[in-house]
């Protein structure tokens, strides 16, 4: 919410080199001019969470976390929606995952 009044201002501008690395590499650069005239820039050749530039599972949960509450979750369900999540690849019941993504959001 801080960052909306930022979207009018910004402007998203396709690279050549990235468009050249695509579909093998999904980059982006971005760059903020400041109000004293300096200029931020910031490059990431990989997108993270691409096998090149992997994410960790901290940072993964904590995004899913985010995302799930930011969804008008509480931060209960979205510990029983992510533990169910983990839980598949180790046999756990798609069932328990089925209903934990059923649950009806916070209210």
């Amino acid at each position: 919410a801080a960052a909306a009044p930022l979207r009018a201002r910004a402007s998203v501008v396709r690279a050549p080199r990235f468009d050249a690395a695509y579909p093998a590499r999904y980059g982006a650069a971005v760059e903020a001019r400041l109000t004293s005239g300096a200029a931020l820039r910031a490059e990431a050749p990989d997108a993270l969470g691409d096998p090149d530039n992997p994410i960790s599972q901290d940072a993964l949960i904590a995004k899913a976390r985010a995302l799930i509450e930011d969804g008008g979750r509480s931060p209960a369900q979205a510990d029983r929606l992510i533990e169910a999540a983990l839980a598949l690849p180790k046999g756990g019941a798609l069932r328990a995952f089925a209903a934990a993504l059923a649950e009806a959001p916070a209210p």
